[in-house]
């Protein structure tokens, strides 16, 4: 982080996600944190994700599958019943197989031409976490599992041995690697507890950047006579392994008295939902950040980062679990009062139903605002800069 000359200059941070927009989303408020604080930064993963990302001084786009494993080729696939026999038992063979292998070689071939300073990557991007100990440079890991147990590590111990070995690394039975020289989890402590950290450790408020008030969605939403509006979601990911769930939840909002505005996700056409009531607005993507500002419900599959931007926002969610770290998520998200949960196979008149006690109910706004202040309580972005600046003295 210095000259040959010893005058400070910017250091050169190179963020690397492992899959999909929820893999990113944990990262992004470092990064607008350290180009704010004159790091240059660079972004590598997913071509189909990074390719409208800005405020990034270099991308470096690549072919990266992000459907997950239930998905069956275009459209929304087939719902399969998530329950906690099954929870993220897929880690080794979606994180360290084929992917992962382009990650970690992408990574080293970046890191190594740029010569970046630290490497930053979530907290599943292995590849990532690999290339920077082959380069021999420093590590921060930034969580996005917000309440998800810690079972997946002793199923990728074997495989990251060959995964190193690959590239002339000594083994790492321990699996120190995962946590870098710095972990950063950003998530409160109500979420859940942490396991011990063989590196340093911090929290990190989740920061969203500044909210696009003026999208002709969000404008129509805040717009209208309704009591209540709601947001519906099924993320960028697991949206296509849904099945027939987002039109249940469309029927159920267009037979409510409320105002809601449903996003299908960017690989899926609303067009084919057909034509929902009036009260019911499809669009593929919409920034989360200015709708979170006038919703009162949050209807969502549990994806760690809806559901730690909404309880953020301090807006209850009711959870609809679809697989990877989700279930978790809703159970928590019930447990802390902010939200309830129901199965993905409810139908239109059950949720219509939970959606209407929820709304009736004050204590989940409240639940979900004390969550929100504990997270303002968390050390922001560019404190977290900081200590990264820290490691590369």
């Amino acid at each position: 982080m210095t000259t040959v000359t010893g005058a400070p200059r910017g250091a050169r941070m190179l963020f690397s996600f492992a899959r999909g927009r929820g893999h990113l989303g944990p990262l992004l408020p470092l990064a607008r944190a350290a180009a704010a604080a004159g790091h240059e930064t660079a972004l590598a993963g997913a071509r189909s994700v990074i390719r409208d990302q800005t405020g990034f001084d270099h991308l470096h786009p690549r072919d990266v599958p992000t459907a997950p494993a239930s998905s069956r080729g275009e459209g929304t696939g087939r719902l399969v019943p998530v329950s906690a026999d099954t929870l993220l038992k897929d880690m080794a063979p979606y994180f360290l197989g084929p992917t992962g292998r382009d990650a970690r070689d992408a990574v080293i071939e970046i890191a190594t031409s740029w010569s970046a300073d630290v490497v930053v990557c979530d907290g599943q991007d292995f590849g990532a976490m690999v290339a920077a100990e082959r380069v021999g440079i420093p590590c921060v890991v930034v969580e996005v599992f917000a309440t998800a147990p810690d079972g997946w590590i002793e199923q990728i111990r074997g495989p990251m041995q060959s995964f190193r070995a690959e590239v002339g690394l000594a083994p790492d039975h321990e699996l120190a690697g995962i946590d870098g020289q710095l972990a950063v989890i950003p998530f409160p402590a109500s979420f859940r507890p942490l396991r011990e950290r063989r590196g340093q450790m911090t929290r990190m408020r989740p920061d969203a950047p500044e909210a696009d008030r003026d999208h002709p969605a969000i404008a129509w939403l805040a717009a209208g006579d309704q009591e209540h509006r709601v947001y519906a979601t099924l993320g960028t990911i697991f949206n296509r392994a849904s099945g027939d769930l987002l039109p249940r939840i469309i029927t159920a909002l267009a037979s409510l008295p409320v105002r809601a505005l449903v996003t299908t996700g960017p690989d899926i056409d609303p067009a084919g939902f057909g034509v929902p009531g009036a009260n019911v607005r499809l669009e593929p993507y919409v920034p989360q950040n200015g709708m979170l500002e006038v919703v009162d419900l949050v209807v969502s599959h549990g994806g760690s980062g809806t559901m730690t931007q909404s309880l953020a926002h301090g807006v209850p969610l009711l959870v609809l679990p679809l697989g990877a770290d989700q279930l978790p998520n809703g159970e928590r998200v019930r447990d802390l009062g902010a939200g309830a949960m129901l199965d993905a196979r409810a139908t239109p008149t059950e949720i219509a139903a939970r959606i209407r006690g929820m709304l009736g109910d004050p204590a989940h706004r409240a639940a979900a605002a004390a969550v929100a202040d504990e997270m303002r309580a968390l050390p922001s972005p560019a404190d977290v800069v900081e200590r990264i600046e820290a490691l590369l003295r």
